[in-house]
């Protein structure tokens, strides 16, 4: 009994984030909510296999299903993208053109350093959530922290002559 607790408490404290990672990459609500419903379904298969953090665990299994999901689409897409480019705004973006800008910046990274940037800043995940996402070292993900920094600051102002760098925090 103590697991099946343990385990609602984790869905309780986890679903509504993993809705809206998935939208944040998905741009459907319904596919979103179905992701993240099979989120839960593989990690209630898996709950006995060791791992850092929950949380990082989680996301790691809905990167693995967006990625399945985004195969699927480009198989049966004709243009080659899986979905719509998101237009939707970050709530902490101080106004939506600054989000589309930034957004744009970030796509511009390679893929490697923008999915850190975003498992960091956009879905709020610590260094060891993120490790335990993308099944590297803690050690690793600051690397990539601080090489996508700087990718995006130099992007940044590559763009944008004479507009400042966006403030990142220092740490996940």
């Amino acid at each position: 009994m103590l697991e099946n607790e343990r385990f609602e408490r984790l869905f309780r404290a986890e679903h509504r984030t993993l809705v809206a990672f998935c939208f944040r990459r998905v741009d459907d609500v319904e596919l979103a909510q179905d992701l993240a419903a099979e989120v839960f379904r593989v990690a209630w298969s898996r709950r006995a296999e060791s791992r850092r953090s929950d949380r990082g665990w989680l996301f790691g299994i809905a990167r693995n299903l967006i990625g399945d999901e985004y195969r699927r689409r480009t198989v049966r897409s004709s243009s080659g993208h899986p979905f719509p480019a998101e237009d939707t705004p970050d709530p902490r973006a101080a106004n939506e053109s600054v989000h589309v800008e930034v957004r744009a910046t970030i796509d511009g990274l390679a893929p490697g350093q923008a999915e850190v940037l975003r498992l960091a800043y956009w879905d709020g995940l610590s260094a060891g959530e993120i490790a335990e996402a993308l099944g590297i070292t803690t050690a690793a993900v600051w690397m990539r922290l601080t090489r996508a920094r700087a990718a995006f600051a130099a992007a940044w102002r590559n763009d944008h002559h004479t507009a400042p760098t966006p403030q990142l925090r220092s740490q996940p």
